[in-house]
């Protein structure tokens, strides 16, 4: 945050910004909302398995979600201190977008990807405290492959309708390179 006159904004943050350091590895991919009067800043926290993190066991990668107010100072009533850990599946789950409500926290990505493909459309829907929202779809989580091999969640819009738009990619590429590598836009319409 910066003052008119370009020098840093004192009352935001250090020095007028913020750092945040989700994963013990690296961070990646972020994503910013605003509710209300916060920031919500949505990252892909990359883990590795011999980094003890969250009790995660195996996973590559997971969304976290931290919420800042105006001043730069994490809102210590949402998730555990500010920060919110989602972990749809037990591989590389990648945030691509994110978009905030009112009262909620939508983050959508890709699920289950590993190193040799697959992975599934994911949108995940948080509560402005910090807590999956079960009465989305049960668990919190929407998660769709279309009968792909590979399906990728990259654009979350929000409609006039109130419903939400996933726009993204899918593939029939098998992981032994079986099936066609063309990949072909798709849209998922989504009731929130």
């Amino acid at each position: 945050s910066h003052n008119a006159d370009g020098s840093p904004n004192t009352s935001f943050g250090v020095n007028g910004q913020v750092t945040l350091a989700l994963g013990p590895t690296f961070d990646y991919s972020p994503e910013i909302a605003i509710q209300g009067d916060s920031f919500v800043i949505g990252l892909t926290v990359e883990y590795y398995p011999d980094v003890p993190m969250m009790g995660f066991a195996n996973d590559n990668s997971y969304f976290g979600i931290a919420k800042v107010g105006m001043n730069g100072v994490l809102v210590s009533d949402f998730g555990s201190n500010g920060v919110v850990y989602v972990n749809p599946s037990s591989k590389n789950d990648i945030m691509y977008d994110m978009w905030a409500s009112d009262d909620a926290i939508y983050v959508a990505g890709t699920a289950g990807e590993d190193t040799e493909g697959g992975g599934k459309m994911v949108l995940g829907k948080v509560t402005k405290n910090g807590v999956l929202d079960t009465t989305f779809n049960s668990s919190g989580l929407w998660m769709e492959d279309f009968g792909k091999a590979n399906a990728y969640g990259f654009a979350l819009a929000h409609g006039p309708d109130n419903m939400l738009y996933l726009g993204g990619a899918i593939s029939d590429l098998d992981k032994e390179g079986n099936g066609s590598a063309d990949f072909l836009f798709t849209l998922a319409r989504i009731f929130p």
